[in-house]
């Protein structure tokens, strides 16, 4: 089992390869995992920690228990592999019909998707629609949805990706997304260092990232920063480049919940002529807001995990990097190699982590905005 062990601020962070799991662990236990992995009888990992932490003898032996077992898990879970969905022939040369077929252009590149339902282009064909254009015959990438044994297929240039549950059209749209990401940047899975799920924007220089539980307000702050001047990045979906860490644009629509229809439309009258909200995946009512996708690859320098809080009108506090990558964890995809945990460790020490709790909308806007001139 491979590892990687990062030292960030009083805390070590430890990535194993089983299962591309990270964990957080503050003396005494990393001490124990560190005896553990040299082999060390447990009769002396317990005495030693009696002795150097001052823990009583019955506490120690419980405590060093606790810690193998919880490693011991983690070495059980499998080693992260490719699909064997590519061996799978029947899948590989399955004829559909499709319901639609729809072309789109994004950076350049043509794009062509075939949904073999009205449900499976309801899942995305909304967030491209803004980027829809005629197809090129002579060059695209194609990407098929169709279903098998009541789950949902992704095919892309004839390869089958995966297959998915209709309760998991979240990782789905993560995939389709990531397949997406390697088209139009000529890239491949490994390339990527992790993908975010959350809003960002930059000012070409640096880029800020929000991230949230959902109906939080972070596409809303990124739409107000957007009318403002900065550049959106994404509103749902940010692709840390592995060899320079920087956020890549990914333009589709931003998704508009409706406790934000009345404010956003003000600033952007397209909300108003679209009438009839749609119910997204999630069942909640939103409207689709087209993006520029004019955004620039940029570093990010700061990570606010905000929350909405009607009874509070604005606080600020900056969060320890152990506590920030335990909640960042939660919302983010991370590639499966010890090369990539080794810089996105790396990367995450160079990052300053914000909690925010507001209702003020001017307030926040006017704190990032200093966080941006910093």
């Amino acid at each position: 089992m491979e590892s990687v062990i990062r030292h960030i601020d009083d805390a070590h962070i430890v990535w194993f390869s089983n299962g591309n799991q990270y964990i957080r662990l503050e003396e005494p236990a990393f001490f124990v995992f560190r005896c553990g992995e040299k082999g060390m009888d447990m009769d002396l990992i317990v005495n030693q920690c009696v002795e150097k932490y001052g823990i009583q003898e019955k506490e120690s032996r419980q405590f060093v228990t606790d810690i193998a077992n919880s490693i011991e898990t983690i070495k059980q879970r499998p080693v992260n592999k490719e699909s064997d969905f590519r061996t799978n022939k029947e899948l590989q040369a399955r004829p559909f019909l499709p319901f639609s077929k729809h072309s789109y252009t994004i950076q350049g590149k043509s794009i062509c998707f075939h949904y073999a339902n009205r449900l499976y282009e309801y899942y995305l064909h909304p967030l491209l629609e803004h980027l829809e254009s005629e197809a090129n015959p002579s060059k695209y990438a194609l990407f098929e949805l169709f279903p098998h044994h009541e789950k949902i297929v992704l095919r892309v240039n004839g390869v089958v990706l995966g297959m998915w549950r209709e309760a998991e059209t979240h990782l789905l749209k993560g995939m389709v997304y990531l397949q997406l990401l390697n088209v139009v940047y000529d890239k491949s899975d490994h390339d990527w260092l992790a993908i975010i799920h959350a809003s960002a924007v930059t000012n070409g220089t640096k880029t800020i990232v929000f991230t949230a539980a959902p109906r939080n307000g972070k596409s809303t702050i990124a739409a107000l920063l957007h009318h403002k001047g900065y550049q959106l990045v994404s509103d749902d979906f940010v692709p840390l480049e592995r060899m320079t860490c920087k956020a890549y644009p990914f333009p589709v629509a931003m998704s508009v919940k409706d406790g934000a229809f009345g404010m956003l439309s003000l600033l952007y009258p397209l909300l108003c002529n679209d009438a009839h909200p749609q119910t997204s995946t999630t069942n909640k009512q939103v409207k689709y807001l087209p993006v520029d996708g004019r955004a620039l690859p940029a570093s990010v320098k700061e990570i606010i995990f905000i929350k909405y809080d009607p009874a509070v009108d604005f606080q600020m506090e900056k969060l320890p990097r152990p506590e920030a990558f335990k909640i960042l964890l939660d919302e983010t995809w991370t590639s499966p190699s010890a090369d990539n945990a080794e810089r996105f460790l790396d990367w995450f020490t160079t990052i300053n982590c914000y909690r925010i709790s507001y209702s003020n909308n001017e307030r926040i806007i006017h704190e990032i905005d200093q966080l941006f001139e910093q």
